[in-house]
This record gives structure tokens, C-alpha cells and sequence, in this order.
């Protein structure tokens, strides 16, 4: 039975580096759905930037704080998921940045 166990895992890891190989970018499939969604998101949020690092994102009555040099956001996404959420997206558009460099690290 753990020979087979084995096998198995050999054929998965085989396969997972098959599928990695056919990536276009470094960044993986699910995540990069996930960034476009949430650059989708961010078209909806009111920026406020304090001429530093720290911006505030309203988003309808909420509103959470980013801290782009920790990379910190207080929706704890970006911090969960090493994922731009959508505060994160919208404050690096309003410097004009592109969020996909800070996913490459």
C-alpha cells in the first residue's frame, strides 16, 4: 500500500511541474483570476493618501487602511494571501503603479 501511496505522489508531483511549465508568467493561474477580480473591485474604492505610505480606502461605508511599505492592509488579505486585495490595487493606481511586481516576491 505505501508503494502505491508513493507512486502516486511521484505521478502528482510530475504532473504539477508539467502544469507549472505551461504558465505564461510567474504568477499562478488561480492567483492571477484572483488579482482580476479584485482589480475589478478596486475601480469601486475612494482613495485618500497621506503623501507617504499610508492611504486610506473607502469602499461604500467601510474603510480600511494600507501600509504599502509593510505590506499591510486592515482587511488582513494581502497579509493572508499574499494576494493584492482590492485596497492594496487601488492605492498602487492611485501612485500609478501596477500591483503584479508586488506578487512576483
Amino acid at each position: 500500500m505505501l508503494e502505491e501511496i508513493r507512486r502516486k505522489l511521484i505521478t502528482r508531483i510530475v504532473d504539477m511541474i508539467k502544469f507549472a511549465d505551461t504558465w505564461i508568467c510567474d504568477i499562478a493561474p488561480m492567483a492571477k483570476l484572483m488579482l482580476e477580480e479584485n482589480k475589478e473591485k478596486s475601480r469601486a474604492c475612494k482613495v485618500l493618501w497621506n503623501a507617504d505610505v499610508g492611504f486610506e480606502i473607502g469602499e461604500g461605508q467601510y474603510r480600511n487602511t494600507v501600509n504599502l511599505i509593510n505590506r499591510v492592509c486592515s482587511c488582513k488579505t494581502w497579509q493572508l494571501r499574499s494576494i493584492s486585495c482590492q485596497h492594496v490595487i487601488s492605492a498602487l493606481y492611485h501612485i500609478e503603479q501596477e500591483p503584479e511586481p508586488l506578487m512576483e516576491h
